[in-house]
Parts: structure tokens; C-alpha cells; sequence
């Protein structure tokens, strides 16, 4: 009996060591708001990961005027690849870009398709997502639909987990990016929103807040009021082998060396648990 105890505690152990090891995580370059992508690059290393979703984020010093974005020239698109494969990063989403014809999401998705990245993060309305899903499939490619908050200006009903799965589950190219604080701070149980999109998560914007209210900021994973463990048990449960950024805003008065301090934690704690 009491083999059998010890046998059944190494193995959650074990599962819990594997499943914490084999987490992919990466930075939202909107934690770094402050700095170009050529500054925040190094500091995705440091924080210990490899890889970013990368947004319409400033590019660099040498080029001041100049977001990335598909508008890029030749030579701003050079100096990206240059910079990303310089400190080993690779970018796995864009956005939250959405446009709204056809011809402005080819070229969304070309520019994404130049940088090898397979997930795009939108606000598509319903009535769009049949011509985004013909584009993700000829473009090999996905839409992850973000959610900002309930009292967001755009789209406020997107913080409902149900809207968002009723929404997207006839169309196989469609999933979800769901962002977990501004669920929290929508008053969602993040367990149960994880579960109710069970098989159409791509990527997510993986967070933890003081309060579950629209007041709320962001605290290092794990020390905050979203149930950071059940969340990652809850993806463990549906085989979950997506990125999960870290969008981390931290509260406004963090100087960029508590911040980077802050995401480290928050990395060690997704590997840990």
C-alpha cells in the first residue's frame, strides 16, 4: 500500500516536472512598451525565453519613425531579421492587427508569412471570419481572435469566452488568443473560460492581477487572484502545446528593472508548476 502511495506521488511529480519543462513561453513585446524592439530583444533572453509575439511595436532608434508592421520597406524588414536572429528570437503571432478587406490581409499574412509566423491575433468580427479562414487556409496560417475587456470601446463582447467559441467553431482555421487578465478583470473564471474553449486555443495572453475587477494590474504569475495553477493544470488536461506570452503591463510605478525582475518570476513560475 504504501508502494503504491509512493509510486503515485513520483508520477505526479514527474508529470508536473514534464508538463512545467515543456511549456512554451514567450514575451508580448507590449511589456517592453517603452522600448524599441531592438532594445527589448535582450531582455527577452534575460527573462529566460526565446521567443515573442510581436505587435505594431516601435523597431528601432536607427529607424524612429518606423512600427512594425506590413508597411515595412526592404531594408527596415532586413534589419528585423537581422536584430531577431542576433539574440535568437523567433516571433510566433502578430498583432492584434485586423483588417477588413481582402486585399490588406494578404498583406498581412505576407508579411507575417516573410517572418515564418503561422499565428495572426485579430478582432474580426463575425460576419468576417469566413474570409479569414479561407485566408488562413491558403496562407497555411491561423487567426487567434483577442479579447480585450467587457467595458472595451471595440468588440466588448469578445471577453465572453461562450461568444467567442459559439463565434468561431464552424470555421477550422479560427481559434482563440484569450487573454486571461482582461478576463479576470471582466469578472470570468479563467478555469472555466480555458475549458469552455477546449481544442480552439492557438496562443495566449497569459496573465495574473491583483483583483478581479476592472480596477486591476498586473502581478507576476502566480501571486495574484486567477488561479495561475489551474489555469496551466486546465491546459495540461487538453494537451496545450501553444505559446503562452506574457503580456505583462505591471503596475505603473515599476521601474524596467523591477519589471524584468517581475517577468522573470513569472517565467520560473510557469516551468515550476
Amino acid at each position: 500500500m504504501r508502494f503504491a502511495f509512493l509510486v503515485i506521488i513520483f508520477l505526479s511529480f514527474s508529470i508536473s516536472v514534464f508538463a512545467g519543462d515543456t511549456r512554451n513561453i514567450g514575451i508580448q513585446t507590449f511589456t517592453f512598451s517603452k522600448l524599441t524592439v531592438e532594445e527589448l530583444l535582450p531582455l527577452v533572453k534575460q527573462c529566460g525565453c526565446d521567443a515573442v509575439g510581436m505587435s505594431r511595436h516601435r523597431l528601432s532608434k536607427k529607424f524612429p519613425d518606423v512600427f512594425v508592421s506590413p508597411d515595412m520597406t526592404t531594408e527596415q524588414k532586413e534589419f528585423l531579421k537581422k536584430i531577431l536572429s542576433e539574440n535568437k528570437i523567433k516571433v510566433v503571432s502578430y498583432g492584434v492587427a485586423t483588417p477588413t478587406n481582402e486585399k490588406s490581409i494578404r498583406k498581412l499574412f505576407e508579411f507575417a508569412k516573410e517572418f515564418d509566423v503561422k499565428i495572426i491575433l485579430a478582432e474580426p468580427r463575425p460576419e468576417k471570419l469566413e474570409l479569414w479562414n479561407k485566408l488562413c487556409g491558403e496562407y497555411n496560417m491561423k487567426v487567434a481572435v483577442h479579447n480585450h475587456a467587457k467595458n472595451a470601446k471595440r468588440n466588448p463582447e469578445f471577453y465572453n469566452p461562450k461568444f467567442v467559441a459559439d463565434m468561431i467553431a464552424k470555421y477550422p482555421n479560427v481559434y482563440a488568443c484569450a487573454d486571461t487578465g482582461h478576463w479576470g478583470r471582466s469578472g470570468i473564471d479563467c478555469v472555466q473560460g480555458i475549458k469552455t474553449l477546449k481544442d480552439k486555443h492557438a496562443i495566449l495572453h497569459f496573465r495574473d492581477i491583483n483583483k478581479s475587477d476592472l480596477s486591476a494590474f498586473d502581478v507576476p504569475i502566480g501571486t495574484g487572484a486567477l488561479n495561475a495553477k489551474q489555469m496551466l493544470a486546465e491546459l495540461d488536461s487538453q494537451n496545450f502545446n501553444g505559446y503562452l506570452l506574457l503580456e505583462y503591463g505591471g503596475w505603473w510605478k515599476n521601474t524596467l528593472e523591477q519589471k524584468i525582475e517581475e517577468v522573470k518570476k513569472s517565467v520560473k513560475f510557469i516551468k515550476e508548476n
